[in-house]
């Protein structure tokens, strides 16, 4: 995957979120991602 595309499934996972009625622990479970690495993009994306 180039980077771009990891970039934007970040973007498309963050506005996921965002519209879920998840806590970060719950999508994270879920979409099976670490807290750590949803912690790491979500800081990268903050504008």
């Amino acid at each position: 995957m180039f980077r771009a595309d990891v970039e934007q499934k970040w973007q498309a996972d963050l506005a996921d979120y965002q519209r879920s009625q998840f806590s970060i622990a719950e999508y994270c479970r879920e979409y099976s991602i670490t807290p750590a690495s949803f912690y790491r993009w979500r800081k990268k994306n903050e504008h």
